[in-house]
């Protein structure tokens, strides 16, 4: 409603004395700012935004007035009679702060002054668009991403590894731990980075062997034990190796005393006859890799060893 719709409200004469009224308490009764933060030259030169009438004794509940805003009252705020407010509005903004919207009231002319009056704190890293020196000109809405970068550790295990060694001084057939097994530790430090909340980067800036794993070692053993042996001559048969001093399924080690050539066989049958004079028929295979002369060499002489198992 403006000052002409007001008059329009009352007769002429009424109108004439409430102006006269009005004018006389502006002399007496000079008008004061109710509420108000110090506006810059540049928004003092503004144009009020609202004029607000408030009628004789009706409550001066101003909706939407904030603490920035420049409110001034004409007579006095506490004249009892009708009053002119007149009302600056500071510009609004809405800031979408993460995942909160929120609206600011400022007179900043900057985006970093908009912020510090709506007591939003920004941190180095976080994202702001438009940025911090930029001017508010045309400026409606606010974007802040919360940016936050973490250090986050990972332990992972090194598996060990089982290595196998052969030990000349323990018995062929036997095993022995000489070592256990033991895993390892490895450090992993990872930068992460996660705007408002949700991480969208990750990347490997430490990988560290906090502790070495041990390998497991089994030593196996080599060494064979003669438990008795004999010289003579032997032959071959397409068969199984036959001995008449050795029951089936002993282990023999047969060395050609010839040429040093060495085969170990199980004693699978009885025999030779003892009126050849040989103390073992020796299987085909056998007798091949250890004769110099293959099938051919009717005989030759060797040396029996039993094998302890």
């Amino acid at each position: 409603m403006n000052i002409i719709a007001f008059l329009k409200k009352i007769n002429y004469a009424r109108s004439a004395l409430c102006f006269i009224f009005f004018l006389c308490a502006g002399i007496f009764f000079p008008p004061t700012k109710v509420q108000a933060s110090p506006p810059k030259e540049e928004i003092i030169k503004l144009p009020e935004t609202e004029l607000v009438y408030v009628l004789p004794f009706e409550a001066t509940e101003l909706e939407n007035v904030v603490a920035v805003d420049i409110v001034k009252v004409f007579p006095r705020h506490d004249f009892v009679m009708g009053k002119l407010v007149r009302i600056w509005r500071a510009p609004r903004y809405s800031i979408v702060d993460g995942k909160k919207n929120s609206k600011v009231a400022s007179w900043g002319l900057t985006i970093k002054e908009v912020l510090a009056d709506g007591g939003v704190e920004v941190g180095e890293q976080d994202q702001v668009t438009p940025t911090l020196e930029q001017t508010v000109s045309g400026v409606e809405g606010i974007k802040i991403v919360r940016v936050a970068e973490t250090k986050q550790s990972e332990i992972e295990t090194i598996e060990y590894t089982t290595v196998n060694k052969d030990d000349p001084t323990l018995e062929r057939g036997k095993t022995h731990i000489q070592q256990e097994g033991k895993r390892g530790k490895r450090e992993k430090v990872y930068l992460v980075r996660r705007e408002d909340g949700v991480e969208v980067s990750r990347s490997l800036i430490s990988n560290e062997i906090i502790e070495p794993a041990k390998n497991k070692i089994i030593l196996h053993g080599t060494k064979i034990v003669i438990l008795s042996s004999e010289t003579g001559e032997a032959s071959w048969t397409p068969t199984k190796t036959a001995s008449r001093r050795y029951k089936r399924g002993t282990l023999l080690r047969v060395t050609n005393l010839s040429n040093g050539r060495q085969v170990e066989v199980r004693v699978g049958d009885y025999g030779p006859a003892a009126y050849t004079g040989r103390i073992l028929d020796l299987n085909k295979d056998a007798w091949l890799q250890i004769s110099s002369g293959g099938l051919g060499v009717g005989v030759m002489q060797i040396k029996v060893e039993e094998i302890k198992e």
